[in-house]
């Protein structure tokens, strides 16, 4: 199991914890620009990326106030703290000391991040090893010049990013480090650019893998995996893998049940897919997460899943992306009456 599973299969079936005191995970966005305008991201198309906005940085005063109510919030640590949602987060020049701030304070058995690895410096290099950065994830989009330009749309090359992840490397294995954990992931290309990806990246990273190009939620129309592959077999492998891998027979997303997303600006997400902020049910600027957490607005969301009736929600009405779940995290069936904490 890599370690970059949201939580782990090693603990009791999410329902049988139900009603969480307090989440299990939060994520975090430090920024939501992006300095790629990859085909199948939500950058990549004007109407995603229209939805993104304000594009902006998170303020530091909202983030301090965010790690001092989860340092005082009553019960276990989160078991992971993601500070990443859809932005590149070493645009945030504040990113690595927020990095620093959430290790001190301890709220978290594991504080990690994703990045493209084109804005990675000696400097971010150091301050993540020396901060205690637990992992982080890079996706990587191509494993050569020509389609890593069509994917990202930039003149960014494929070893800038891979010198940029071995000096990463080099500087936690030369100081001693045994942290952050390296995972370094790219889309399944159906091609001999897979093996160019794992020959890449052998010996710097320490977990390599790939992952299927997929409609996460459906809400806006765009066929992503068309966007990235633009190639009519690779689609429909691509598809029938997909499907072949959802558990059909779920029915609710248990995101909300067991985790939080505080956007860049404060807005209080069910889901890690919505740019358009269709799941929003508070803010943060003005609401505590605990508040949050066991709110009105938080029971209606959790009651509507499970009384099925997702479609009245515009990101969850075409969602599938639940059913990639484990089965640890079934929440189907579960009682609304003992919501409540």
């Amino acid at each position: 199991m890599s370690l970059f599973t949201i939580i782990s299969h090693d603990r009791k079936p999410l329902r049988e914890m139900l009603p969480l005191q307090k989440p299990l995970s939060l994520f975090i966005e430090p920024t939501n620009l992006c300095n790629f305008r990859c085909t199948p991201c939500v950058h990549g198309s004007d109407n995603t990326r229209n939805d993104l906005k304000p594009l902006k940085h998170m303020d530091m005063a909202l983030f301090k106030k965010l790690i001092l109510e989860l340092k005082e919030w009553p019960g276990p640590k989160l078991k992971l703290l993601r500070l990443a949602m859809l932005g590149e987060p070493f645009i945030n020049p504040d990113f690595c000391e927020m990095v620093r701030i959430a290790k001190e304070a301890e709220v978290a058995e594991r504080v990690d991040t994703f990045s493209n690895g084109s804005l990675l410096t000696p400097d971010i290099a150091v301050k993540l090893i020396t901060y205690g950065l637990d992992a982080i994830r890079f996706s990587i989009y191509a494993a050569q010049d020509k389609h890593h330009r069509e994917v990202t749309r930039t003149d960014c090359s494929v070893a800038k990013i891979q010198a940029n992840i071995k000096q990463l490397r080099d500087t936690r294995d030369r100081s001693g480090a045994e942290k952050p954990y390296i995972f370094v992931k790219m889309f399944d290309t159906y091609s001999d650019e897979n093996t160019i990806f794992f020959d890449l990246y052998q010996g710097i990273a320490d977990e390599i893998g790939l992952e299927k190009v997929h409609n996460a939620t459906n809400y806006s129309g765009n066929d992503l995996v068309n966007m990235y592959y633009n190639d009519p077999v690779k689609e429909l492998q691509s598809r029938r893998e997909y499907q072949a891998s959802l558990n059909t027979g779920r029915a609710v997303c248990s995101r909300p049940f067991m985790s939080m997303v505080i956007n860049n600006i404060g807005d209080c997400l069910m889901c890690t897919h919505d740019p358009a902020k269709g799941t929003k049910i508070g803010n943060a600027n003005d609401t505590s997460l605990q508040d949050l957490w066991r709110g009105d607005n938080m029971f209606a969301f959790r009651k509507m899943l499970l009384e099925g009736r997702k479609h009245e929600n515009r990101i969850c009405a075409n969602c599938d992306w639940f059913k990639l779940f484990p089965q640890e995290d079934n929440v189907d069936g579960f009682p609304v009456d003992k919501l409540r904490i």
